[in-house]
């Protein structure tokens, strides 16, 4: 999930703007991850922020500088400020964070509870990042509390989970060479001896247990936004209703017909099944009356910051331009900013060449043909 596409697709744009004085406008909302190091703030970065509709951040970075959120607000008081939250794993860097801070207190209270192996080693999803028991509800309990009282302290509303997947993916033949270095034996939720891969039941368990961990966030947080990563959300209408929207990694890669494009030509498919409204999991879908509260939020994660997909973005009704933020230091270009008349519906045409959409906005069509 951590994989870089080495191809941009190949989109031609006609776009003319003309900002005309109309009773309805159109805003492209936009939203920026960042979970990797810590952002660094001050008044440079809280202006760059600020320009985001939704903003979730490193786990604990509000503990070390509290008054990040007011001056987030004092930019932009519509702002939805929040966290980075992973479902699955504790990272071992929260072990040296500082007694009394949320990240202290997430090692604190799930470290106790580690998943264990076929061959009884610590079970690992991600390299140094080992899995808690999240099937058990006291470990789900102690999490979302944990959560829950940081968001609280903060006056946080927003929450980006990472990740709910069905099945969980298996890194160690999925990804880099060094994953296979993760742990001995697979991963053994109900301590059976059999791998999770193996075994239907546990599999099952771990599907009710995700099931039964959103509806435990919500409950203890029912006001708050929550916007899950994997494809649980994607694949089922049933989590959907649970969530407030889902976050496309990477897009259009792992969900759209071809997990991985390694070529211009998957690439193009992969793009052209998630515009494409016969696809099982096109976006005209996925923006659907299917969430929580609605319209919901489907982010169009834009990783390396190619800026390709704003345009796609103002097709649909409800998708988020959502920049990822990860290791780097230095902040991605700002956020595109739109000020449409209200648009008629979006229009789709499969041409002699591949597809076209089209969308008026009061004087102003914009056309995407790929």
């Amino acid at each position: 999930m951590r994989t870089k596409i080495a191809f941009i697709a190949a989109i031609v744009v006609v776009a003319v703007f003309l900002f005309t004085l109309s009773p309805g406008r159109f805003n492209q909302e936009t939203a920026l991850i960042k979970w990797g190091n810590a952002p660094r703030f001050n008044s440079q970065t809280y202006d760059y922020y600020a320009k985001y509709n939704y903003v979730a951040f490193t786990p604990g970075i509000f503990d070390y500088t509290p008054s990040a959120v007011d001056s987030l607000k004092a930019r932009n008081p519509k702002i939805h400020a929040g966290t980075y939250f992973n479902v699955h794993t504790i990272a071992q860097w929260t072990s040296r964070a500082a007694p009394g801070t949320y990240a202290r207190a997430l090692w604190d209270g799930l470290s106790p509870f580690y998943v264990r192996t076929t061959e009884g080693d610590t079970a690992c999803l991600w390299l140094n990042e080992p899995l808690y028991d999240f099937t058990s509800p006291t470990v789900r309990s102690i999490a979302t509390t944990t959560l829950a009282e940081y968001m609280r302290r903060h006056s946080l509303d927003l929450v980006f989970l990472d990740f709910f997947s069905d099945p969980l993916p298996d890194l160690k033949k999925f990804q880099a060479p060094m994953y296979q270095q993760l742990q001995r034996g697979e991963w053994d939720f109900d301590r059976d001896g059999v791998g999770y891969f193996d075994d239907p039941d546990e599999r099952a368990l771990v599907k009710r247990a995700e099931y039964d961990f959103m509806r435990e966030l919500i409950a203890a947080m029912p006001n708050f936004i929550f916007v899950p990563n994997g494809d649980l959300a994607i694949k089922e209408d049933k989590f959907a209703s649970l969530c407030d929207g889902l976050n496309l990694e990477n897009f259009p890669c792992y969900f759209f017909g071809v997990v991985n494009p390694v070529t211009q030509a998957d690439y193009n498919k992969a793009f052209a099944n998630a515009v494409d409204p016969d696809y099982v999991y096109s976006l005209e879908r996925l923006t659907s009356n299917r969430y929580r509260r609605n319209p919901g939020l489907v982010w169009i994660e834009d990783r390396y910051g190619r800026g390709t997909y704003g345009n796609i973005a103002v097709m649909f009704d409800g998708v988020v331009e959502c920049m990822n933020q990860q290791l780097d230091s230095s902040l991605p270009a700002p956020p595109r900013m739109f000020n449409l008349v209200m648009p008629k519906p979006m229009h789709f045409e499969r041409t002699a060449s591949g597809i076209s959409l089209s969308r008026t906005f009061g004087d102003t069509t914009l056309t995407i043909s790929y």
